[in-house]
Order: structure tokens, then C-alpha cells, then sequence
């Protein structure tokens, strides 16, 4: 009986070790699968974690910058935008920031004393508003771009003040809360094709700018509003005059947030760094942000061979990035279009020329690469 005991209980025993080792099998199976990690396997995946994100375009280097990061925008052309589906992919691929190249200027929304017309416009903020961009409204007034309806009314300066209000509230208050920054005031230091004043100045006089500037902040006082010019990239005459205007405006109470340089550049012109950078800095002290707004560069002026022209044109697109970089108040550099498919300059100078960062192919030049790397580094 006691052997019969004996038996039984080392049975038992034998049994109840099995059940215990099949239990610690998943435990077993799970533990080799998910080992503890070593040291180097936990530095490994820290690097993998903090690995840069891909830099695939434009917005990505802004976005990414290791210095400051500012918009990168373009000047949309409409007819591009609605007939061409390459440049409709490329503008909101590469671009955080999109100004509407002439569909917002009053000869297109105000063609008529009783006729507003946002058609175009709505399309190019739709399609900023879907592709995560800020808007930039170019431009409220203008020299150019006004209807005929205006410069050969006859008004008296009551009566275009009050066109001009009306015709300020209506645009803003359209876009109100749409459009984030406004060039209230384009080019004031500027005349026309017969070498006069605005019809602005020449009714109502220089006080019309300050009334602008009041009018559209009413309509939409989230909106920053600038005031733009060219030629006004060094210190000259044309730069001084400028900064004494927007000083005035600021002690006189404008609700002036900012201020455009055009930078329409040359390559056979020189602009100094320095230089630049110290007259932004001269409007940011008196409390103005500062943008580029008109990039572009032109080679038709020079006689040196082609592949030097594009390193040099190259080089004085990345000196605009870092100049807008080094100075805190600069917020923006807008380049005037992205392909040399689509510029305004050979229309102006009636000279074929390859001012932008693609060529006519869509082909990235030395400049795209040069903004490129001046954002992000």
C-alpha cells in the first residue's frame, strides 16, 4: 500500500511540473519577442525618433528652418492657376503664403460703380484655405490697375472719398477673417504712365493714404495692413523719402502694421547686404514689421555667360532670405511668381529674361536650391 502511495504521488508531482511548464511557454514565447532593450538599442531608436523630417519643398525648409522660420510666398497668376495643372500642383506644394498677382486689385473687383466682383479672387483663397496658406491681399490702391470709371469720372474729392470708402469697406469686409494681411497702399511714391501723381493724390490729396489705412482696419481690425514700394531695397533718396512717409503715418496715429519691399533685383546691379538688412531694421524701429513682397531677379542686363548669371541670381535670392532672417521683424519673403513660364517681366522690359526659381519646363534652377537651403540653414 505504501509503494501504491508512493507511486500516486510522484504522479502527481510529475503532472502537476508539466502543467507548470506549459504555463510559462507564451510567458517564455513573449519575452523572447519583445526582449529588454539594450543601451545601444535604446540610442538607436532615440536617433530614429529624432531623425529631421524629409525637406521635399520649399515650405518644408521655412517650416524647418534652424535659424527663424518666415513665409515663403509666390504671386498667384490666375490664368496659370485655372489652365495649367502643373503650376496649380507646384504653388501649393512649395508655398505657405499665396498673393493674388492682379485679381484683387480694384480694376478687377470694382469694375463698375455698381459692380463688385470676387469671382477670382474667392478661387485663390479657397484654394490657399485648402492647402494650409496664409493670404496676402494685392494690393487696395494703386497708380495702376484703377478702373476708367474712376479716372475719367470727373469727382470732386468729397465724392471720391466716398467711393473710396465704400469701395475699401466692401473688399476687406468681403474678405474678412479670410485674408490675413492687406498692401493697403501700393507704390504711393510712384507715378503714372504720364508721369503724374495718383488720382488719389491728385483729388483727394497725400492725406488719402492715412484714409485707407482707416477705413480697412475698420472693416477687418484682425488684418494687418502694409504699405509697399520698390526701389527702396538700399539707403536712397527714393528709401529715405519712404521711410519719412511711414514715419509721419506713425505719428500721426495709422493703423499702419507694416511695411513692402518690392526687390525687384538685377543681376548687374550690386545690393549690398549691410545695407538692407539696416534700412529694414530703421522701419522695424518704428514699429513696423517689415516683408519682402516682389521678389525676383533679372539677368537681361547682363553680358556675363548664361551659367554665371544663374549662380549670381543664386546668390541674391539667398542673400534676401537671410536678410529677412537677420532682421526679427521679418516676417515674410513673397517671391513674384515661381516659373519663368509665367513673368511679368519680359511684357515690361520687352526683353526675354529668366528671373524665377523654375524655367519654363518647370525644371528647379541654382535658385531654387539657394532658397532652399537659405531657409533651413
Amino acid at each position: 500500500m505504501r509503494y501504491k502511495s508512493n507511486a500516486l504521488y510522484l504522479l502527481l508531482t510529475a503532472l502537476i511540473f508539466l502543467l507548470s511548464a506549459c504555463s510559462l511557454l507564451p510567458q517564455m514565447a513573449s519575452s523572447s519577442s519583445n526582449p529588454t532593450p539594450t543601451t545601444s538599442q535604446q540610442n538607436q531608436s532615440s536617433k530614429t525618433k529624432s531623425i529631421t523630417p524629409a525637406i521635399l519643398t520649399l515650405r518644408d525648409a521655412a517650416g524647418n528652418s534652424q535659424k527663424r522660420s518666415i513665409y515663403i510666398g509666390t504671386a498667384a497668376n490666375i490664368d496659370a492657376f485655372n489652365n495649367d495643372a502643373t503650376y496649380k500642383r507646384l504653388l501649393g506644394q512649395e508655398f505657405n503664403m499665396l498673393v493674388p498677382e492682379n485679381v484683387m486689385k480694384m480694376a478687377v473687383t470694382h469694375p463698375s460703380i455698381d459692380t463688385f466682383d470676387y469671382s477670382q479672387g474667392d478661387e485663390l483663397v479657397a484654394f490657399a484655405k485648402a492647402h494650409g496658406m496664409q493670404v496676402q491681399g494685392a494690393n487696395l490702391l494703386w497708380t495702376s490697375e484703377v478702373p476708367a470709371w474712376i479716372t475719367q469720372g470727373g469727382y470732386t474729392r468729397n465724392e471720391l472719398l466716398g467711393i473710396l470708402k465704400d469701395y475699401i469697406t466692401n473688399v476687406v469686409g468681403h474678405y474678412k477673417g479670410q485674408v490675413q494681411s492687406w498692401e493697403v497702399v501700393n507704390e504711393p511714391l510712384d507715378t503714372n504712365e504720364y508721369n503724374q501723381p495718383s488720382v488719389w493724390d491728385q483729388v483727394i490729396g497725400p492725406d488719402y493714404i492715412d484714409y485707407a489705412f482707416r477705413w480697412a482696419h475698420e472693416a477687418d481690425p484682425q488684418a494687418k495692413l502694409y504699405i509697399n514700394e520698390f526701389g527702396v531695397e538700399t539707403s536712397n533718396d527714393k528709401a529715405n523719402q519712404y521711410y519719412s512717409l511711414v514715419q509721419s503715418l506713425v505719428k500721426q496715429g495709422t493703423p499702419i502694421s507694416g511695411v513692402g519691399f518690392e526687390d525687384h533685383l538685377d543681376v548687374a546691379q550690386q545690393y549690398p547686404t549691410a545695407q538692407m538688412i539696416a534700412n529694414m531694421q530703421r522701419f522695424a524701429k518704428l514699429g513696423m514689421q517689415v516683408e519682402i513682397t516682389e521678389a525676383d531677379v533679372m539677368l537681361q542686363n547682363s553680358t556675363a555667360p548664361m551659367t554665371q548669371k544663374l549662380n549670381q541670381q543664386a546668390q541674391l535670392y539667398a542673400n534676401l532670405v537671410h536678410d529677412c532672417q537677420a532682421v526679427q521683424a521679418c516676417n515674410a519673403v513673397t517671391i513674384w511668381g515661381f516659373t519663368d513660364r509665367y513673368t511679368w517681366i519680359p511684357g515690361y522690359t520687352h526683353h526675354p529674361d529668366q528671373p524665377l526659381l523654375f524655367d519654363t519646363q518647370y525644371r528647379k534652377k541654382p535658385a531654387y536650391y539657394a532658397v532652399k537651403n537659405a531657409l533651413l540653414k
